[in-house]
């Protein structure tokens, strides 16, 4: 079953300014995680995007703070009156002057967040609190069977991996072109870093809505918004990985005359692929529970039972077991995680 576009020209418009809105988020905190890390893995920074400039201008202004605090230094006599104590504690330079104001901002934007969101307890019915959560106890299938419930899981789990199969597919292309490593150039780089931030930015129910608008209500829907939105996870995690590796091996292999491909499969790759085993069975729990939200809009899954479930306050009893029943499964693919990243240790 289709539906028509006409039906929701308003609410669209709308979902795509919350789009842009993430977007735009999304791009400001790419920025700033890529300052920090170049300067925590002490790159230097050659190209003209923001965060590169950012990051030349300290590291402009620390050494330069740098040399003329060692040539203070050694214009200045040896104190031999100078105890242990005295020559460990650390001065405070302008560096770290600046350092610890910058931390003293990010904590302060933290604390501010907090108290603009307006989150007032004093709200909450706490004489609610406890026959609610009464509610969901003791745990029960209600109407249903357990193996209506394990067939709605085993939808949702087929959702999740193939979902994180067709990410897996297209981000060790995209995420291995964002390493600075690994890419051939600054720019190629940041193109692909900048189409990591476009899937990141775009919210899988967002993007699930309009494609069951195109493909009709079905798990097809659900599997492609998921693996839209993982392209972006997993290729970030892939990038940053490989960025993160020692260069020992790589400039062994660049000093014998290897070339690119060849440094990659013989250096990157396998030192990497602990790295990316546990990314993508990260990707595939964060699938699974995005799968059950998915399910709410595409009719199918763990997703509609818990729909029906939840809007019904004798009905949550059913809740508690289809949670219990997403957890245990959760713990399963982190089990299997566990054994993989040992084997392939």
């Amino acid at each position: 079953m289709r539906i028509s576009f006409e039906h929701f020209p308003e609410g669209y418009g709308r979902g795509l300014g919350i789009a842009a809105v993430i977007f735009v988020l999304c791009v400001v905190l790419e920025i700033v995680s890529s300052t920090i890390r170049r300067s925590l893995l002490g790159v230097e920074p050659v190209g003209e995007t923001l965060g590169d400039r950012l990051v030349r201008v300290t590291r402009r202004r620390s050494r330069s703070e740098a040399d003329a605090a060692a040539a203070a230094d050694a214009s200045m006599p040896s104190r031999s009156g100078a105890t242990v104590e005295s020559m460990l504690r650390r001065p405070w330079t302008a560096t770290r002057v600046r350092n610890t104001v910058w931390l003293v901002v990010a904590v302060g934007l933290v604390i501010a967040s907090y108290w603009l969101a307006r989150v007032d307890f004093d709200d909450i019915t706490w004489s609610y609190v406890v026959p609610t959560l009464q509610s969901f106890w003791p745990p029960n299938f209600g109407s249903h069977t357990l193996a209506d419930f394990g067939q709605a899981l085993l939808v949702t789990v087929e959702v999740a991996f193939a979902a994180a199969f067709l990410s897996l597919v297209i981000s060790l292309v995209f995420g291995s072109l964002a390493a600075r490593t690994v890419a051939p150039n600054a720019g190629v780089r940041s193109v692909f870093r900048v189409l990591l931030v476009v899937f990141r930015g775009v919210p899988e129910l967002v993007l699930a809505i309009f494609l069951i608008m195109v493909t009709g209500l079905g798990n097809q829907a659900g599997v492609v918004a998921l693996a839209f939105g993982g392209i972006g996870l997993l290729g970030k995690l892939i990038a940053d990985s490989f960025e993160e590796l020692p260069p020992g091996p790589d400039r062994a292999l660049t000093a014998v005359g290897a070339t690119r491909t060849q440094r990659y499969f013989a250096a990157t790759w396998p030192r990497g692929l602990r790295s990316l085993i546990g990314n993508s069975f990260y990707l595939v729990d964060t699938n699974i529970r995005s799968a059950t939200l998915l399910g709410i809009v595409g009719g199918s899954g763990v997703g509609f039972y818990l729909t029906n479930a939840s809007s019904v306050l004798t009905l949550h009893g059913q809740v508690t077991t289809l949670v219990t029943l997403v957890l245990v499964t959760v713990l399963a693919v982190e089990g299997i995680a566990a054994w993989m990243r040992h084997v392939f240790k």
